[in-house]
């Protein structure tokens, strides 16, 4: 129910026939925030007193008679060991293990801007996805906001984008990150030299002490090369990128994505995996469109933490992928900075 576009509708359609003392209304859900039914979920766990049945189940109820049962994972007692646990973390990424298995309320609300699906570009990565040096590794950054990010990426032969990895660190130096992403490139990506950099050309950076150099000088001082740049909106990244999302390429989409992509490093010292996974399943979304707009027509929310990651894929992947930019419509020609770029690029 929490999913459905029209729940406000269907809860007003449902009242009158449970105005009676014995009618009952029953809605199952998982955690959807900002939704009707994460209000409902709100309202009755207010002033409420949790009633823990078992392990895995329990109640809520509020005033006006709501309740919420809550039946987690661990309800079943076959589900309780360590190594069904383990299993299970492996076979699901950390999206599905958090909302789906633990009920938490994560994920904003909104329409998801990939029509991601594991099995399609997440299972190939195994066979398909593996790091080369015949290809350079592609690393885009983005510095604004309390979340440094940087994904880490190539082009292979096929013209497939493998995304191999993806870090976001809350309230991390901007140094202290630039180190964090040199030590993976040495342990990770075996040292390899022929890497480059990209980064939003207009973009302040945010450091631990307020407004830092602006991204190109601190990644060029820290990295001693060339940063590469070209000034896009963030909808024709988009769109660029679903271009190549969409296509089949050889034996796999155009996208081959690590399953595990994503490492957020929080300030209290834990790490989540998979959290750039769950921006492709449904984290990183529209904005809802009025009557006039079409969801092609809209930027990506900006949410503060997923579109971090997006923004550093996406001033990459314009420039080692040029020629769905070029396709994008209204753009006829490529503007002569962009020819520039592109040519540098390619040196």
């Amino acid at each position: 129910f929490g999913f459905q576009d029209n729940q406000y509708q269907n809860i007003r359609a449902f009242k009158p026939m449970v105005n009676g003392p014995d009618s009952k209304l029953i809605i199952t859900s998982t955690p959807a925030p900002n939704t009707r039914y994460h209000k409902m979920v709100k309202n009755a766990n207010a002033n409420s007193e949790i009633i823990q049945h078992m392990q895995g189940v329990w109640e809520t109820k509020n005033a006006q008679n709501e309740c919420v049962l809550s039946i987690r994972y661990d309800a079943h007692p076959e589900k309780r060991s360590e190594q069904w646990i383990e299993r299970t973390k492996r076979e699901n990424d950390d999206y599905t293990w958090r909302v789906e298995y633990n009920l938490e309320w994560t994920l904003p609300a909104g329409k998801p801007v990939f029509d991601f699906n594991k099995e399609l570009y997440s299972v190939p990565y195994k066979a398909y996805g593996t790091f080369s040096r015949d290809y350079p590794l592609e690393i885009g950054f983005d510095f604004g906001g309390h979340y440094p990010a940087a994904v880490f990426f190539q082009k292979d032969s096929l013209g497939r984008c493998l995304l191999h990895k993806a870090i976001l660190a809350e309230d991390e130096n901007l140094d202290d990150f630039c180190e964090r992403v040199n030590n993976i490139i040495q342990s990770e990506f075996y040292a390899v030299d022929n890497y480059k950099l990209y980064c939003d050309p207009a973009g302040a950076s945010i450091n631990l002490q307020g407004t830092a150099p602006p991204a190109v000088t601190l990644l060029e001082n820290y990295f001693r090369r060339p940063v590469h740049y070209i000034k896009s909106r963030p909808v024709d990244r988009i769109r660029a990128m679903k271009m190549l999302f969409n296509k089949r390429k050889g034996n796999a989409m155009g996208f081959i994505i690590n399953p595990a992509l994503g490492d957020f490093y929080s300030k209290d010292g834990k790490v989540v995996h998979g959290v750039m996974i769950e921006g492709f399943e449904s984290g990183y979304v529209y904005d809802k469109p009025n009557h006039q707009e079409h969801y092609k027509s809209l930027d990506p929310k900006k949410d503060g933490f997923f579109d971090h990651l997006f923004d550093a894929f996406g001033y990459g992947f314009i420039l080692v992928f040029p020629a769905y930019m070029e396709q994008i419509e209204g753009r006829k020609k490529s503007p002569k900075m962009y020819e520039k770029k592109i040519a540098y690029l390619r040196r």
